[in-house]
């Protein structure tokens, strides 16, 4: 599913069938910006390429942390891929945890 070496930003999908997908990332509070968690269907490395699935966009709060969550599932062919972007729109982007899910669910 996950090469490091050969486009490791992709998480591919080796079996045709359904899939549900959930990722999450926690960040730090800040007086600035946004934070988006962003998933795109073969989207080649580019956050405007391929198929826009889910995408979690919320303010940063300015005491304690933040989370952002995407869960989607659907139906892939044993080519398809998907990748994961986390953004930031104002002061540096510090994660404090990335977690990633895949599950298959059915044919």
């Amino acid at each position: 599913m996950h090469s490091t070496t050969t486009n490791p930003s992709r998480i591919n999908i080796n079996t045709t069938g359904r899939f549900r997908i959930t990722a999450t990332i926690s960040f730090n509070a800040s007086s600035v910006g946004r934070r988006t968690l962003l998933i795109r269907k073969n989207a080649a490395g580019s956050t405007g390429g391929g198929t826009f699935v889910q995408q979690d966009n919320r303010a940063t709060p300015v005491s304690g942390s933040g989370q952002a969550t995407v869960t989607w599932e659907e139906s892939f062919l044993d080519t398809d891929y998907f990748e994961c972007w986390a953004q930031d729109s104002g002061g540096s982007l510090a994660l404090n945890d990335a977690q990633l899910s895949v599950r298959f669910v059915g044919v």
